[in-house]
């Protein structure tokens, strides 16, 4: 080592010979990795000698005579200054993190947070199709999942789609009506959201679908029944027949969408077709994921704007019934985390709210968000479902028998298809959204222009402001 003052002690000059020593090691890894190796093989020999030189280099001045000679290097030219120049074996990796890799002419050597690994090469047991994933995660980056969402174009449906694909995942999007899935295409990066034309009950549509997809959501479902689409032929025929080309063509993962309280002894027929929907695609499809939501809300829903929109409200079962609402945000999240968790394979998921609410409460929630009180009225369950029934008449029913029979359930826990525990948001890692804290996204709308910017707690002073107006 020179630069080393005469009078220094014999430990200090030990001292400066071993970082000398433990630099020049350094510095022959780097020129023969830079000179040599061209495979991978030899890219990783680097790394496990870099390691075993474990004394740290505490010279600032580590290269005198050693940078003399390869500083002409053609090979070395770029290669950062601080990289050849390190302070210590930390110090290089820390700034190999930072640089992400080490650049030369002749090889690129990956660093320790690079983002693409042999692992990231992964081979489905049933397909034998590799999913290789690059890029830095998001948006314009490609995890090498492909994706059917069926009932994409739905409230629920929209929510996953776009959750999928900002995570690089390209995304199948059957649909009906060319209108409804327009709002999809800007959800992923281009190329990512495919969009396909497809009629339930035509099987070669489903079959173009499904056939490159690694997993398949099954969304599709109805609240009120049709002439075309009864709650038979969507629940459980079309459910079956989805689960049934999955199982052809060799579909790595199938996720089908039922509902909290199905059972097939239900006064509900929608609760009785979706208990029924699960028994046939679990024979089909034996590893099926299922998911059971509970009372699903959000901004396009159809349960807190339609307790929300009129200036009355009607009531049965005076308001007793006990129901766990769901933000849809925590849906979207399960159901996109089932995409790569191999642990939720073959298993029952029921998500619902932290908390049961009664109807009457629910009312009172949206009375206190929107600062208004309306007029509150029970009816006899069957004045109601002799209401409903000629409501159902209409193109479009606001409330039907079904909503009615629901609203007289109560929420709770189940058991799975085969009798198994089910599991819930806390097996996946999820805290539920408090009901009470997010419900105010979805119901402000509906308070009074002179109220709508106003605070949503009661103990905070309101002062009255004028007409609500947008500043430009």
């Amino acid at each position: 080592k020179q630069g080393v003052a005469s009078d220094s002690t014999s430990s200090a000059e030990n001292n400066d010979q071993n970082d000398g020593e433990s630099s020049n090691k350094l510095l022959k890894i780097l020129r023969i990795i830079t000179k040599v190796s061209t495979h991978w093989r030899s890219k990783l020999a680097f790394w496990k000698r870099l390691k075993k030189l474990k004394e740290p280099i505490k010279s600032n001045s580590l290269l005198n005579e050693e940078y003399k000679e390869f500083k002409d290097d053609e090979l070395l030219e770029q290669i950062p200054q601080e990289v050849v120049q390190p302070s210590s074996i930390q110090s290089f990796l820390r700034i190999g993190q930072r640089v992400g890799v080490i650049t030369c002419k002749t090889i690129c050597v990956p660093t320790f947070n690079q983002k693409r690994f042999a692992h990231d090469l992964i081979i489905r047991k049933k397909t034998g199709k590799p999913i290789i994933k690059y890029g830095p995660g998001g948006r314009s980056s490609v995890s090498g999942n492909i994706a059917t969402v069926f009932g994409c174009t739905g409230f629920l449906g929209r929510y996953v789609v776009s959750k999928l694909a900002k995570h690089g995942t390209q995304v199948v999007i059957p649909y009906r009506d060319e209108d409804s899935k327009r709002h999809l295409k800007v959800t992923g990066d281009l190329g990512q959201i495919v969009s396909m034309e497809f009629d339930l009950r035509n099987e070669q549509n489903i079959i173009e679908a499904v056939r490159h997809s690694d997993i398949v959501y099954n969304l599709i479902g109805r609240d009120y029944e049709t002439k075309n689409f009864t709650f038979e032929k969507v629940h459980i025929e079309g459910a079956e027949r989805i689960a049934k080309i999955c199982k052809e063509l060799g579909v790595s993962r199938l996720v089908h969408m039922s509902a909290l309280n199905a059972d097939v002894n239900s006064p509900s027929k929608f609760l009785q077709s979706k208990a029924l929907g699960e028994r046939v695609v679990k024979e089909q499809f034996p590893d099926v994921t299922i998911v059971r939501p509970g009372y699903i809300y959000g901004p396009e829903d159809r349960f807190l704007n339609r307790l929300s929109v009129f200036s009355y409200e009607l009531m049965v079962n005076h308001g007793e019934t006990l129901i766990r609402p769901v933000s849809v945000l925590d849906v979207a999240t399960a159901l996109e985390i089932m995409l790569k968790d191999e642990t939720t394979i073959s298993s029952t998921y029921e998500l619902y709210g932290t908390k049961a609410f009664s109807i009457e409460e629910i009312y009172d929630i949206i009375d206190d968000l929107t600062l208004r009180k309306r007029t509150r009225f029970n009816v006899p369950k069957p004045i109601a479902l002799a209401i409903t029934k000629l409501l159902s008449y209409l193109p479009w029913p606001y409330v039907t028998p079904e909503d009615i029979e629901r609203y007289c359930i109560s929420d709770k826990p189940g058991k799975g298809v085969t009798g198994e525990v089910v599991k819930t948001f806390s097996d996946l890692g999820i805290q539920p959204l408090e009901f009470q804290d997010t419900a105010i996204q979805v119901v402000r709308r509906y308070r009074s222009n002179i109220n709508f910017n106003q605070p949503m707690d009661k103990n905070v002073g309101r002062v009255k402001k004028g007409i609500y107006y947008v500043d430009y």
